[in-house]
């Protein structure tokens, strides 16, 4: 087995905790802190619309008014995404050359999936 061999829908995560455009940065801090997650998927109906890290957040956080920011107003705007085809070498190549941490999966405009550096890690690991 090597990278080419993995696509991204063995690896994914299915299971997702997404947001509205329009709901407050101080709920979905709390909602990521809660959840142990490093990202909201944002979404209107099943369209991806944005994606909100963690980095986001702290990047703002020294603005007395981050919290009643909406998600919106921070969140990275479309951001890159795989199909559930796209092999793991590929997801590699595209996290490292866009230094990005999450990446959605999505299928004819429908998100299904994400894909972060512990679904990475874990796939390595069979690998080697």
């Amino acid at each position: 087995m090597n990278l080419t061999d993995i696509k991204a829908k063995e690896i994914m995560v299915s299971k997702l905790i997404t947001s509205a455009p329009d709901e407050k940065v101080g709920s979905t801090d709390i909602l990521m802190v809660r959840r142990g997650i490093g990202c909201l998927l944002i979404t209107s109906g099943e369209k991806l619309v944005g994606i909100l890290t963690n980095r986001d957040i702290v990047r703002l956080k020294n603005s007395t008014d981050t919290i009643h920011k909406t998600v919106a107003q921070i969140m990275t705007k479309n951001p890159m995404t795989i199909t559930s085809d796209t092999n793991l070498k590929e997801i590699i190549k595209i996290m490292v050359t866009h230094s990005i941490e999450h990446l959605p999966v999505v299928e004819n405009g429908k998100l299904v999936g994400l894909i972060g550096h512990n679904q990475i890690f874990r796939s390595l690991i069979k690998v080697l």
